[in-house]
């Protein structure tokens, strides 16, 4: 689900991209 998130949060521009690369980045998923 990381992955999913990550993805989308990347495929997003401005600042909802840096919300969810952020979520993305405080996630400790292995």
């Amino acid at each position: 689900m990381r992955l999913t998130i990550a993805a989308v949060g990347r495929a997003r521009p401005g600042p909802l991209r840096d919300l969810f690369d952020d979520y993305a980045g405080r996630s400790a998923w292995p």
